[in-house]
């Protein structure tokens, strides 16, 4: 019982976001501030999904990757020769120090078996298939990896309100419902761009940060639970925010995998932005727009991680504004690395939507 106490204290703590601007709706790269827009990725976090069972699913997903988290940050442990895992979480609870231990010591290997493990953990999350064959063979229902099961069941729930949606524009339609299907060319496209995502960040980023974090801590004769506890926050459950994140947004991606395949299928002509109650500035300014289906924007990739907004499906050009918008054009946030500008925001605020306008506490502009 006490195991599972410390482990629900150590996730929750690790739900703490690092104090950069995660979410890309102020500047670039800076720490919380009082100076221009700012938007805490822990204020998206802490929201549910519109749709019931989206929400379930994004909290089904992140109960799946701490689980492998928590089992890999355990191995990983035991592989280094360090405190285990509960030990570490005590430490961290408590800041209780062991007495009569020989400093850490790294040696030469150290990182090589850590990338083994890693290796490990990719490949419990995303099929090895994908990295070397198009698609996979096993029958959709049995698929054990954890990124690829959530995300055909995200996309299998946008495709269902999407179907209800597109048959409700004109009784007497005919709709197509698109089924998850992870051997189709776009639903592989998807997956493949997670699996690089997920891989880059972990055996590349992360790789790279518990190489170093290890020779520094051996060269300051650290103890082995401090440098467990820094491997908590590197990799283990001190980085829960990272995979509530990686829940919230791949499920998202997979949604608007949906969208595309329904709208494309069902002939729809136009889509409009819906940001939803407590929006962030960027999804305010694409409130009620209008786009040429295939043209605007879409969650997550084009605003933030943790977005929740939706796009309606429609033939008509109706919206908000009653103006269909030109083809978006803006660079991907989260995919060429570049995150909104101040001067990006500035220029949003001052063209919010009127039915946004009083919603979103704007600050005051500098002189």
């Amino acid at each position: 019982m006490i195991d599972e106490a410390l482990r629900d204290i150590c996730i929750e703590k690790g739900m703490i976001s690092p104090e950069d601007n995660l979410c890309g709706c102020g500047y670039a790269h800076a720490h919380i501030s009082s100076k221009g827009p700012s938007v805490d990725e822990l204020l998206f976090a802490s929201r549910k999904h519109r749709n019931p069972k989206m929400a379930n699913l994004h909290s089904r997903f992140f109960k799946a990757l701490m689980e492998r988290t928590s089992f890999y940050e355990a191995r990983i442990l035991t592989e280094l020769g360090l405190p285990d895992i509960n030990a570490v979480r005590r430490s961290i609870i408590t800041g209780a120090q062991p007495e009569g231990v020989e400093p850490f010591h790294y040696q030469d290997t150290m990182a090589l078996r850590v990338k083994a493990i890693i290796k490990d953990w990719l490949e419990d999350l995303l099929s090895p298939d994908y990295a070397k064959t198009k698609g996979i063979t096993q029958d959709v229902l049995r698929i054990k990896w954890i990124i690829i099961r959530f995300m055909l069941e995200a996309f299998g729930i946008e495709a269902d309100d999407q179907y209800d949606a597109i048959d409700a524009l004109d009784e007497g339609t005919i709709v197509s419902l698109v089924m998850p299907d992870p051997n189709k060319e776009y639903f592989e496209a998807m997956l493949r761009d997670a699996g690089s995502r997920i891989t880059t960040e972990m055996a590349l980023s992360k790789m790279d940060k518990v190489r170093d974090a290890l020779i520094d801590m051996s060269l300051k004769g650290k103890w082995p639970i401090e440098v467990g506890r820094k491997l908590h926050d590197l990799i283990g459950e001190g980085n829960a925010w990272y995979w509530l994140r990686i829940a919230r947004s791949e499920a998202t991606l997979a949604a608007n995998t949906a969208f595309d395949a329904m709208t494309r299928e069902n002939g729809t002509n136009f889509e409009e932005w819906d940001a939803g109650p407590g929006c962030c500035i960027i999804c305010a300014w694409l409130d009620g727009k209008v786009w040429r289906t295939g043209e605007g924007p879409e969650p997550v990739s084009d605003t933030h991680p943790h977005c929740m907004c939706a796009r309606i499906a429609t033939y008509g050009r109706g919206g908000h504004s009653g103006e269909l918008q030109p083809r978006w054009d803006r660079p991907e946030p989260y995919k060429d690395g570049k995150p909104w500008t101040k001067e990006e925001l500035d220029k949003m605020r001052e063209q919010l939507q009127p039915t946004r306008g009083g919603q979103f506490p704007m600050p005051p502009k500098e002189d």
